[in-house]
């Protein structure tokens, strides 16, 4: 998933290396939007990048590609935070009715684990994307405060859920009390580690 060190961009300048730049490009693009492999993200955006970099003919086709799959990216958090937001009250409607079977619970379960993984997944190849050039660029700023703030109002209503859920049922003082016995234990210990 990461190309020769020897394959130089200015050899695709060559007007009979077109095609074939085009169809790599597309092929690392692919790659790139359907992996969720960690090594093979890295590796096909710095394949991208590299040739996003430099002073060959083909370098406006390079961005325009990395500008598609931005939009792409931002498209899919877009449509599953949405998706995580609904699925997320609907769970929490059915247990306040609790008007819900163990099969359509479990189903629901499913399709919510789902949505999550694919959202982490859109947020994990944006991020690694990211690594290798200015989004914003890319994307523009609207756009880009669009996205972070689709992503902190996803995150926001998520731990309202779990806040409204676990006060509900009594876990989240349980939580706190967790934490703040873990935490005086932690300063407690660094406290004696000074002196």
């Amino acid at each position: 998933s990461i190309l020769p060190r020897y394959l130089l961009p200015s050899v695709f300048s060559l007007t009979q290396r077109k095609q074939d730049f085009s169809t790599l490009l597309r092929g690392l693009s692919q790659i790139f939007l359907q992996s969720n492999d960690d090594g093979v993200l890295r590796n096909t955006a710095i394949s991208l990048t590299h040739f996003a970099e430099g002073d060959h003919s083909r370098i406006d086709d390079v961005k325009a590609e990395l500008k598609s799959i931005a939009e792409n990216l931002k498209s899919r958090l877009l449509k599953h935070i949405g998706e995580d937001d609904k699925g997320g009250e609907d769970a929490f409607n059915q247990d306040k009715q609790d008007e819900s079977s163990d099969d359509a619970s479990s189903n629901n379960d499913k399709i919510d684990s789902d949505v999550r993984f694919s959202l982490s997944v859109s947020v994990r190849k944006l991020s690694v994307l990211s690594k290798r050039i200015n989004i914003a660029e890319l994307l523009g700023e609207d756009q880009l405060d669009e996205v972070v703030f689709a992503l902190c109002e996803g995150i926001h209503k998520k731990l309202e859920f779990i806040r409204e859920k676990m006060s509900s049922e009594g876990i989240l003082q349980e939580g706190l009390g967790l934490f703040f016995v873990a935490c005086l234990g932690k300063s407690k210990h660094c406290l004696t580690k000074k002196a």
